[in-house]
């Protein structure tokens, strides 16, 4: 497990997720420009 902090509290998560996916799990709000998990990095 890795441990994230994100806004100051701390979220424990996969190491293989991207750090993206990480803050839409935690419901975060984030601009983000065409994000979809099967397309490569822009």
């Amino acid at each position: 497990m890795v441990k994230v902090t994100i806004d100051g509290s701390v979220h424990e998560t996969k190491g293989d997720e991207r750090l993206i996916e990480v803050i839409n799990h935690t419901g975060t709000e984030l601009a983000q420009v065409c994000y979809h998990p099967q397309l490569g990095p822009i």
